[in-house]
């Protein structure tokens, strides 16, 4: 060719305008026959024409098929044919797929959307047979022939390749990424299992305990049916939303779906060693054998132990209550700031932070002024796993004594784990101007005279006084000496048989029926003034009804072996229930708060417990 010609024909190519191609899908799956469990990919690569945007690669799985995914690539081409330079770009989209029951599954087409343009790939077909019967071992490759040309076949002088081959028959590769919670080093059962985690395993008094429930099963995704959660012995506990999303953990050359399917914020109201339970729970899929109760493929997770201790002394503010353990701010508002004395004022204080909400401040005492009991509303949600939120307490004050009134500070001193020291969260609440109002009361303490009382002086004198005489005088003197051994012997006989009586007596109003009813009482007529009070006479006469229908002494079990000692000896299993729950609601209470609320209803119960256990014993 003549120089001339050559010229002309290189500056056609390169003033050529690259020219738009119809958009190509080609879909790939890594493998066209795998076990159940067996997780495998499938690949749809797209090339459109230079300047359309490919975006929204989609894939809906057939029932009885998981899928995780798309992980989603870029890729370019330009290709010179007849003088015209082509120029493409696209992604390549890839899924992990795994199967739950055996079966032959049209899966697919995938679609992704051109410049706004719905378009669909193919249909693929994949046989999934029963574990352990499609071998699931890798057979070994054969080596391909060399090739010399081999390097040459995909170069593109402009960088780009044309559908890049890659292997796509290794299940364990190219997973997405897994938690580092759900991550470990073996399969506790090679079908399904539970792995329980407490984070952390040594707390103080008060200090949130996180439990976590991973669930592991090889056949696949599953739901739960028949579970049961952990019992907390010594724990307050809130429950909290798991994370329900599915992962695919390789553990042990198999890959495993695992997910949360517990989640509680434990709160240590003792110290000691603590035991949490084990939680059950039921695998429910198509890869997954019923047990014998129809309710899923049942296992167990493992208990565990958390050491509670004391907050240290060291540092310790006065004022400080066991069990405040978290990070708070207080903030607090006052109105009105202007008053007549006798009147009173409005105080709001919000409490918020990490951790479990104390049920109380430490309000200022100073003369003049009167707190009433505060209404409580509180807000408690989990952020990150950690248990927090806000309460907020509305308080009444009443001012009696005139002047310019420093209502002080309230307080809330606590400690914090994550630092390992005591904190105070303070609130200023400022002054008040008390208006002076004959009609009111004051509280200022009024001048004693301390001479009140004594008897007047004696101003004039009186009669002689007359002589003195002495009891060995009297004639009835030697009477009682001549009696006193009759009545030694006739008195001992009146005695013998009054105690006889007083000891029935005794044992009559001592009995724990009648300490019951006693306690009963005192619920009753401290309803209105003292729930708190209520609650615990309450809880009193629970325990001692307990103790006269069965001889238990409840105090000194825990709520598991007192459910199990009631119907042993011989209560219906509703009733120990009751019971437990009675007592469970109080023991709430007071860590808590909102006595207010339950105390109507504990007392009512207890009330219904005493006369059924009476009952039962006369019968």
């Amino acid at each position: 060719m003549r120089p001339g010609v050559l010229a002309v024909a290189v500056a056609g190519i390169v003033a050529a305008a690259p020219a738009r191609a119809d958009a190509e899908i080609e879909t790939r799956v890594s493998a066209r026959k795998v076990e159940v469990g067996e997780p495998f990919r499938l690949q749809m690569s797209v090339l459109a024409g230079g300047g359309e945007k490919v975006s929204s690669p989609r894939l809906a799985p057939p029932p009885g098929i998981a899928i995780e995914g798309p992980s989603v690539s870029t890729q370019s081409q330009v290709t010179i044919a007849n003088g015209r330079m082509i120029q493409q770009t696209g992604i390549s989209a890839t899924w992990t797929l795994l199967a739950s029951r055996p079966g032959v599954f049209r899966i697919g087409p995938p679609s992704v959307e051109v410049d706004g343009r719905l378009q669909r790939g193919e249909v693929v077909v994949v046989e999934v047979v029963p574990e352990g019967t499609g071998g699931r071992a890798r057979r070994p490759q054969r080596r391909a022939p060399f090739d010399p040309f081999g390097m040459w076949r995909h170069f593109d002088p402009f960088g780009g390749q044309r559908f890049p081959q890659f292997p796509l028959d290794d299940p364990l590769q190219d997973l997405p990424p897994v938690p580092e919670e759900l991550q470990t080093s073996r399969a506790l059962d090679p079908l399904a299992f539970l792995i329980a985690k407490a984070k952390p395993t040594r707390v103080v008094l008060g200090q949130q305990v996180s439990l976590t429930i991973y669930a592991y099963g090889a056949r696949g995704d599953f739901q739960g049916l028949g579970s049961t959660e952990p019992s907390r012995e010594g724990f307050l506990a809130y429950e909290m939303k798991p994370d329900e999303r599915s992962y695919l953990v390789p553990i042990d050359g198999k890959v495993f779906t695992a997910k949360q399917v517990h989640a509680l914020a434990l709160f240590p109201i003792r110290t000691g060693t603590l035991r949490i339970g084990p939680a059950s729970f039921g695998f429910l899929g198509g890869g997954y054998p019923r047990s014998r109760q129809g309710i899923g493929l049942l296992r167990e997770s493992q208990p565990l132990e958390v050491v509670v201790v004391e907050p240290p002394l060291d540092g310790r503010p006065p004022g400080y209550r066991l069990g405040d353990v978290g990070r708070y701010t207080l903030t607090a508002s006052v109105e009105p700031r202007r008053v007549r004395q006798g009147d009173a004022v409005s105080v709001v204080a919000k409490l918020e932070g990490t951790g479990n909400l104390p049920p109380t401040l430490v309000l200022p005492r100073q003369r003049g002024v009167e707190w009433l009991e505060p209404s409580t509303t509180e807000q408690i949600d989990a952020e990150r796993g950690a248990l927090g939120g806000q309460r907020t307490f509305t308080y009444v004050v009443k001012l009696d004594q005139p002047g310019k009134l420093d209502l002080g500070e309230l307080t809330l001193p606590y400690y914090d784990p994550e630092r390992r020291r005591y904190d105070i969260a303070k609130a200023v609440l400022g002054t008040v101007d008390v208006t002076p109002n004959p009609q009111a009361k004051s509280n200022e303490p009024s001048a004693i005279d301390p001479l009140a009382g004594l008897l007047p002086p004696r101003v004039t004198p009186g009669p002689e006084a007359s002589s003195r005489t002495y009891w060995a005088d009297a004639r009835a003197f030697w009477l009682a000496l001549v009696l006193a051994p009759l009545s030694v012997l006739s008195a001992s006989g009146v005695r013998s048989l009054a105690g006889r009586f007083a000891a029935r007596r005794r044992e009559r109003t001592s009995s724990p029926e009648q300490r019951a009813s006693r306690e009963l009482d005192l619920a009753r007529r401290a309803l209105a003034h003292d729930p708190k009070a209520a609650i615990a006479s309450a809880e009193r006469s629970v325990l001692l009804a307990i103790e006269n229908a069965t001889g238990i002494k409840a105090r000194g079990l825990l709520r598991s072996e007192l459910e199990r000692e009631l119907l042993a000896r011989g209560l219906p299993e509703a009733l120990a229930r009751g019971i437990v729950a009675v007592l469970d609601a109080a023991e709430r209470a007071r860590f808590v708060g909102g006595a207010r609320e339950i105390a109507p209803e504990l007392v009512l119960r207890a009330q219904q417990i005493v006369a059924y256990t009476r009952r039962g014993r006369r019968q």
